[in-house]
C-alpha cells in the first residue's frame, strides 16, 4: 500500500513544477519503475490516476515504463540480468553483486502544453 504514498509524492512534484508554469496544461506524467524497486507499477498508476481525477490535472495521462534489472559482479566485473533480487553471478558464481539498474522509481518526464 506504500504506492499510494508514492503517488502523492509524485503529485507533489507535479504541483511544484506546474506552479512554475502558470498557464500550462499537464498532458502526461511518465514514470520509470525498476523491476526490483518494490513498487507495484499497476497500483502506482491506479493511485496516481485517482489523485489526478480530483485535481486540476484530471485529463493528464500516466505512463509507466518498466526498467530491467542489471547487476555487476565485484569479483569478475560481469554485468548481468538477475533472475531474482539475490542472485549469483552467472560468470563466476560470486554473491558479491551490486544492483546497478532496476531499483529505481523516477519521474522521467512531464509533458506540459503551453499556450
Amino acid at each position: 500500500m506504500h504506492e499510494l504514498g508514492l503517488a502523492y509524492s509524485v503529485y507533489d512534484v507535479v504541483e511544484q513544477e506546474m506552479s512554475c508554469r502558470r498557464g500550462g496544461v499537464l498532458k502526461q506524467i511518465k514514470l520509470s519503475v525498476g523491476r526490483f524497486s518494490g513498487v507495484d507499477a499497476g497500483f502506482l498508476k491506479f493511485s496516481l490516476e485517482a489523485i489526478l481525477r480530483a485535481s486540476p490535472y484530471m485529463s493528464a495521462r500516466v505512463e509507466i515504463e518498466a526498467v530491467k534489472a542489471y547487476c555487476r559482479c565485484a569479483r569478475c566485473g560481469s554485468l548481468f540480468e538477475p533472475p531474482s533480487y539475490y542472485s549469483t553471478c552467472p560468470g563466476c558464481g560470486s554473491y558479491e553483486t551490486t544492483l546497478v539498474q532496476g531499483g529505481e522509481l523516477k519521474i522521467k518526464s512531464l509533458v506540459i502544453e503551453t499556450e
